[in-house]
């Protein structure tokens, strides 16, 4: 698995996962499992990103890379 985010991003990352209609169920530690909620976003999104994993060491699938590299990019690290 690859390094989704930096660690001071992690706060941020999940905000902004919310508020992209994702619902959020933490792991033990820091990782979590966000899945989308809304039938259109399914629709509107591609399936490979309907389901995110992020474990403690800030590493995921390929869909919480996509959207962790995104994220980062509208930051700008």
């Amino acid at each position: 698995m690859k390094t989704v985010i930096q660690p001071h991003n992690l706060v941020a990352f999940r905000l902004w996962l919310v508020k992209l209609g994702y619902d959020i169920k933490p792991l033990n530690g820091c990782g979590f499992v966000a899945k989308l909620k809304n039938k259109i976003q399914k629709q509107q999104t591609p399936k490979k990103h309907h389901y995110l994993l992020l474990t403690d060491q800030l590493t995921g699938n390929p869909a919480a890379v996509a959207l962790g590299s995104e994220f980062e990019g509208y930051l700008g690290n």
